[in-house]
């Protein structure tokens, strides 16, 4: 199938490529040909917010992932937030927050003990801006889970949860690959 995937800098450009595609030049050292999806230039440069916020118009999950080596894509999320929230969406579920310490946000602000990733300057951002904004902060992550595949049911079961609180409502969900 095809996905939407923001290349370069995360800042501008958005490109589609076949998903098979990706895994093959990741894994495999793939070379696109003229006729491939991911040839460079078959790709048009375009503006991602304007068509990331129309496609956020017609669901009530917009669904953002990052790498979490490269801190600076935070800021694209941070760059969406104020159009989904005038679109309607109010929650933010966030990959790596402990979960026990969301409820004290709002009293204390951001803290490095909130989750793994708090303690870095463009997510406590994201957070504090998401938060002045209206959002409803949430997590949704393991924090002490043993292995890959129990921290990915537990984060599974906490979306659906999440998702079945927010009922009507519309949530931004935030996670790493």
């Amino acid at each position: 199938g095809t996905l939407l995937s923001f290349c370069g800098d995360y800042e501008s450009a958005i490109c589609a490529f076949d998903s098979g595609q990706i895994y093959r030049s990741r894994n495999r050292g793939f070379k696109p040909g003229k006729n491939d999806s991911a040839y460079a230039e078959s790709m048009e440069i375009r503006n991602a917010h304007p068509l990331l916020l129309e496609s956020a118009k017609r669901t009530s999950i917009f669904m953002i992932s990052e790498e979490h080596h490269v801190p600076k894509q935070r800021m694209f999320t941070y760059s969406l937030l104020k159009g989904l929230f005038s679109l309607g969406y109010r929650f933010l579920a966030l990959e790596a927050l402990n979960i026990d310490s969301i409820s004290s946000f709002s009293k204390i602000g951001v803290t490095a003990k909130m989750g793994y990733y708090t303690n870095e300057p463009n997510m406590a951002n994201l957070i504090r801006y998401a938060h002045k904004l209206g959002f409803t902060i949430v997590g949704y992550d393991c924090t002490n889970c043993r292995s890959i595949q129990e921290r990915e049911n537990y984060a599974a079961s906490n979306l659906g949860a999440i998702i079945k609180k927010a009922r009507n409502r519309k949530i931004v969900i935030h996670c790493g690959y």
